[in-house]
């Protein structure tokens, strides 16, 4: 988990520094970073060290927030890669990281989730109303 951690930090910081950061890398970056938040959040789950609750609300926000970029992509309104990041969503990313991390060694900071999960859902707040305000301008 550590090495994959590190692994998409390293891979983000090589692209920035050789100019090679397209939007459509950003796009499949963004999309291997909820696929390892979400296979280790499972497995910590069935190991009965997170909520599944927990769980349910992250992947509810990502099918919400993900389902908006693809139907703003099926309608020509805008394309998943011309979605601007906000600093928001990569803060709870970081934050999730981090309490993942802090799991692995077997230290369970509960603040620390229910700080990812409201952090989380005010980017995806922010995902949605800028979503709707593409949707206004493009009709």
């Amino acid at each position: 988990m550590i090495l994959a951690a590190f692994s998409d930090f390293l891979d983000g910081y090589v692209a920035r520094r050789m100019g090679s950061d397209g939007k459509n890398g950003a796009v499949v970056d963004a999309l291997a970073d909820k696929v390892l938040i979400m296979s280790l959040l499972i497995a910590f789950v069935f190991a009965h060290y997170v909520s599944v609750y927990y769980l349910v609300l992250l992947l509810a926000r990502d099918i919400v927030v993900i389902g908006g970029l693809v139907v703003l992509s099926f309608f020509k309104i805008s394309s998943m890669s011309h979605i601007p990041h906000s600093i928001s969503g990569k803060i709870t990313t970081g934050l999730q990281f981090i309490a993942i991390l802090l799991l692995v060694f077997h230290i369970v900071p509960p603040i620390l989730f229910y700080l990812t999960a409201i952090i989380g859902i005010y980017a995806s707040v922010g995902y949605i109303m800028l979503g709707a305000s593409l949707a206004k301008i493009k009709n």
